[in-house]
């Protein structure tokens, strides 16, 4: 991907590499997929999220891997 603001290259590389930068296509006017919105909102929120994540598939993974490391170290206490 390659973003471009009034004809300079603003930033390029993979969906995941570009959409990491979530404030700096915020300012250019251009958002990110809502999945990985979520995936940024929730480890701003101190949530350990392993991964990147552009699509509903990949965020559902994520937030099952989340759950499952979670709950089996409930199980270990």
């Amino acid at each position: 991907i390659i973003v471009l603001d009034n004809g300079d290259v603003l930033i390029e590389g993979t969906p995941e590499y570009v959409f990491e930068h979530e404030d700096m296509l915020k300012q250019c006017g251009l958002a990110v997929p809502q999945c990985t919105e979520l995936i940024h909102r929730l480890r701003k929120a101190g949530i350990k999220l392993e991964g990147d994540c552009i699509t509903p598939e990949q965020c559902a993974e994520l937030l099952e891997k989340a759950l499952k490391k979670d709950s089996s170290k409930a199980e270990g206490r």
